[in-house]
């Protein structure tokens, strides 16, 4: 029985690219994934103000390196169960060859635990505020953009 291998191949592109693109670029959705098991989103339900979750929302910074032509990730240290504020500050500087073109981030948590799935209000004045990029958030019903502007 052959097994099917797939082959990683980082998408290139000529101008910034897109939230629409963003979501099916193999390089963001492999560090979403990835994030998205850091989060440890099948560890046992706790309910919202209990203490003892092993979940931790993970997140980072979407660049656009202006050279290579492709996307890059700086991911950020992890957060708690309630939120990301490890991200708050570290906005990545534009250069000439670099352009943050998204945050994301993932919400481990499930409404069974009484959170929202989408994004909360902290969610979209982080994303106006200081992030000035889309925001993407990986969750148990699948990727939430938050648009941006």
């Amino acid at each position: 029985m052959l097994s099917k291998i797939r082959k990683f191949i980082p998408k290139k592109y000529d101008s910034a690219p897109t939230v629409d693109q963003l979501i099916k670029d193999p390089t963001v959705h492999r560090a979403l994934r990835k994030a998205w098991r850091d989060s440890k989103p099948n560890a046992p339900d706790i309910p919202f103000g209990s203490s003892g979750s092993l979940k931790s929302e993970q997140g980072g910074w979407i660049i656009w390196n202006k050279k290579t032509r492709r996307v890059e990730i700086e991911r950020v240290p992890g957060g708690t169960r309630d939120g990301l504020a490890t991200i708050s500050g570290t906005r990545p500087e534009g250069t000439s060859d670099r352009q943050v073109v998204g945050w994301f981030h993932t919400h481990p948590n499930k409404n069974s635990e009484g959170y929202r799935t989408g994004p909360g209000i902290g969610n979209i004045r982080f994303t106006h505020a200081e992030a000035r990029v889309p925001g993407i958030i990986e969750t148990h019903d699948g990727r939430i953009i938050i648009p941006y502007p």
